[in-house]
C-alpha cells in the first residue's frame, strides 16, 4: 500500500508491507504537479516489479542448472 506522510518538510511516498515501512521515493512538496509524480512513481514500482519477477525466472533456472550438475 502507498502511502502519503510528511517528514519535516518533505512529504514521502512509502510502501508498507507486512507492518514493515519500506521508502521508495521523496516527493518535493512545493511540487505544481502532485499527481503527475506519484503516476511516475507508479510506473517506476511497476517496472521494478517486473525486473524482479525476471530475476526469479532467472535464480529458478539457475538453481536448477546447479541441481542437475550436482547430480551428474
Amino acid at each position: 500500500m502507498l502511502e502519503l506522510m510528511t517528514l519535516g518538510e518533505k512529504n514521502v511516498v512509502y510502501f508498507q508491507e507486512s507492518g514493515n515501512n519500506h521508502s521508495i521515493n521523496i516527493i518535493n512538496p512545493t511540487s505544481e504537479n502532485l499527481v503527475s509524480e506519484i503516476a511516475q512513481l507508479k510506473q517506476t514500482i511497476s517496472h521494478q516489479a517486473e525486473i524482479i519477477e525476471m530475476q526469479k525466472v532467472q535464480i529458478e533456472t539457475l538453481n536448477a542448472l546447479v541441481a542437475s550438475m550436482k547430480s551428474a
